[in-house]
């Protein structure tokens, strides 16, 4: 049996060190609506400031997911920002991706339970219509639009107005995000009860991956070594 098993096993024990440093695979929490919006407020005036100029409406909601390193730890709180790897949201009329440099982080805040699983979470996204927004009431290219889900709510806003410095707080998870804003005469936005966001894929890390190899290499040597007896016998 040592002919067979040994070697085998050495292979899958080599395979282990070489994957054992490797990061973690990837896994992608999805945000769940509770619906449609509730609550939908046209634009005051017709046409926007700066182009697309739509309104949102009671058909549509917020969807969406984001994706880490590795699944959350468990009795996690505080900024997860550190942690993603990519997001994509979209409120219905907006779509913010991680991979957007027009796209800025204000808040992602998470808390996990003793499983890791989400209980709470304070998520602000925004994304600037200009690509060089300046920062002051009554400026034209500083307009950004907002999607948010937390405790409270889920909510679309559409072409809001920044107000105040930009990513001046330390609060925000990232610079360049308006930190104080007012609506607009342009100004949507539409809102719906709380939604969730659930893990819903969750891939082996590469060092589990070579557990796996090694217990399939010792099924498939022992099996060999069993049928060799056979035949001897």
């Amino acid at each position: 049996m040592n002919k067979f098993i040994y070697p085998i096993a050495f292979m899958a024990f080599v395979l282990g060190l070489l994957f054992a440093g490797a990061a973690a695979a990837q896994a992608t929490y999805t945000f769940m609506p509770p619906g449609n919006y509730t609550v939908v407020q046209p634009d005051a005036t017709p046409g926007c400031s700066i182009a697309p100029c739509a309104d949102y409406t009671a058909g549509m909601t917020v969807t969406g997911s984001f994706t880490t390193a590795s699944v959350l730890p468990p009795n996690f709180s505080g900024n997860a920002y550190p942690l993603l790897q990519s997001f994509s949201f979209n409120d219905g009329l907006t779509t913010y991706a991680s991979s957007d440099a027009q796209v800025t982080v204000r808040y992602f805040d998470l808390t996990t339970d003793a499983t890791g699983a989400i209980t709470g979470f304070n998520v602000l996204i925004q994304r600037w219509r200009t690509a060089t927004p300046t920062v002051g009431s009554g400026a034209v290219d500083n307009r950004f639009d907002m999607v948010q889900m937390t405790g409270v709510l889920t909510a679309g806003e559409n072409e809001m107005e920044c107000a105040f410095a930009i990513g001046a707080s330390p609060g925000a998870a990232v610079p360049n995000s308006c930190t104080g804003w007012q609506g607009s005469l342009d100004y949507t936005y539409a809102t719906a009860p709380v939604g969730s966001f659930v893990l819903t894929a969750a891939v082996p890390t590469l060092s589990e991956w070579a557990m796996i190899l090694f217990g399939v290499l010792l099924a498939g040597g022992a099996a060999l070594m069993v049928q060799r007896r056979r035949m001897a016998a």
